[in-house]
C-alpha cells in the first residue's frame, strides 16, 4: 500500500534469496525435468524426492513430458517464487498475515478431504491449491526476513 514503509534493500533482497531461490530451483526443475540432461537429473532426482512424494499419476502431464514433481509440490514453488519475487519489488511486507492463512487453507481442506476419502481433487486442483499455498507461505515467511538481515549483519561485523 502506498502509505506503509518500504523495506531497505538489503532486507528485500535477503528474503528474495532465502525464499526465492529454492523455489527457482525446485519449481523451474520440474517444469523442466522432462528436457534436462541425464545428468543433471540424476543430480536434482534425489533433492526433489526429498520434498515430494513424486507419484506418476499426480505428476503434471506437460507437451515435453511429465513434470519432476507432483501437482501440487510444483505448484506450490512455483507459487513461493511469484509471492518472493513480488514482494521484492515492491519491498513491502504484507499488512496482514490474515490473506496467508486463508491462501493456506484450500490445500489443507484439499489434503484432509482426499485422506479421509471424501474428495479425490484433480491435478489442476493441486495445482491451484499448491499455488494459493506457496503464496501464503511466502507471506507468513516475508516478515521474517529483516530479522535475518540483521542477524547475517551484526554476524558480518555490521557490513
Amino acid at each position: 500500500m502506498p502509505g506503509e514503509p518500504r523495506l531497505p534493500r538489503r532486507v528485500s533482497m535477503t528474503a528474495l534469496i532465502i525464499l526465492g531461490v529454492p523455489s527457482a530451483l525446485f519449481g523451474l526443475s520440474s517444469l523442466l525435468h522432462p528436457v534436462l540432461p541425464d545428468g543433471v537429473t540424476r543430480f536434482i532426482d534425489p533433492a526433489l524426492s526429498l520434498t515430494c512424494h513424486r507419484l506418476p499419476q499426480r505428476l503434471l502431464t506437460m507437451p515435453w513430458g511429465p513434470s519432476g514433481l507432483c501437482s501440487r509440490c510444483t505448484g506450490f514453488w512455483l507459487g513461493l517464487l511469484t509471492c518472493a519475487l513480488t514482494l521484492h519489488l515492491s519491498r513491502r511486507a504484507p499488512a496482514s498475515l490474515v490473506p496467508a492463512v486463508l491462501l493456506l487453507l484450500p490445500g489443507l481442506v484439499d489434503v484432509v478431504l482426499l485422506m479421509a476419502g471424501l474428495w479425490s481433487g484433480s491435478n489442476l486442483v493441486r495445482s491451484v491449491t499448491g499455488l494459493a499455498g506457496g503464496w501464503g507461505f511466502g507471506m507468513l515467511m516475508w516478515p521474517m526476513a529483516p530479522a535475518v538481515a540483521r542477524k547475517r549483519k551484526s554476524q558480518h561485523g555490521g557490513r
